[in-house]
């Protein structure tokens, strides 16, 4: 399979530590998006959207974002339907995750982050929509009283969340102040086994990236 990817996406990261896990082998294929890469007309008859992550399948099935893409490993190639559900309510609670990921988390932390690239700060008026959505998911786990995002067990919500909260925490997000945000990232790292490496890598692009742009 060819995965198009940017190493300091989150979400690309999440895919990647995901195939590793299932031990699924990927191509991978560096996509810059900010080099126009994925607006060549190549890519665009691929990938109208133009956007990373992009996956191609050995039958030349595409499909793209992430959270879409992890459903689709897990139901043709997983061994078990341990990440992501077969019970239909255990699944609507791993959606439910992955929605409040993509609609909010992941939403208000681009919000916070991207502007840092454009102009060299980040916007501090997107901080409170920030911490209020770091303060959900952290009443979300003291509910949970398994330790993770959706399940009794590791599911691709946590992963997906994992990305985009490493990502925070590298960058000094104070995420002490959210208890069990910080246990459940501590918790969810030593269980990918490939976070220390593939993982760490990709944050410290992701840092170094970050911190190209600040003034």
């Amino acid at each position: 399979m060819k995965f198009y990817y940017a190493e300091t996406s989150p979400p690309c990261r999440t895919i990647i530590l995901l195939a590793d896990l299932i031990n699924i082998k990927l191509e991978l294929i560096p996509t810059s998006p900010k080099k126009g890469e994925t607006k060549t007309p190549a890519f665009l008859k691929m990938n109208p959207q133009h956007v990373v992550p992009t996956l191609v399948d050995d039958d030349g099935f595409v499909i793209w974002e992430s959270r879409v893409i992890a459903k689709y490993l897990i139901a043709k190639y997983g061994q078990n339907d341990d990440l992501y559900p077969s019970d239909f309510y255990k699944r609507l609670d791993v959606d439910k995750i992955l929605d409040f990921d993509l609609g909010t988390f992941f939403r208000r932390s681009t919000d916070y982050l991207i502007p840092a690239l454009m102009t060299g700060k980040f916007d501090p008026s997107k901080k409170p929509k920030l911490d209020d959505a770091f303060s959900v998911f952290n009443t979300i786990l003291e509910r949970n009283k398994s330790g993770y995002a959706a399940a009794d067990q590791l599911t691709i919500a946590d992963i997906s969340l994992l990305t985009i909260i490493s990502s925070l925490e590298i960058i000094d997000y104070d995420l002490k102040q959210f208890p069990y945000v910080y246990e459940w990232l501590l918790k969810i790292k030593k269980e990918i086994p490939s976070y220390n490496t593939t993982g760490v890598k990709g944050e410290e692009a992701f840092k170094n990236m970050i911190n190209s742009s600040l003034k």
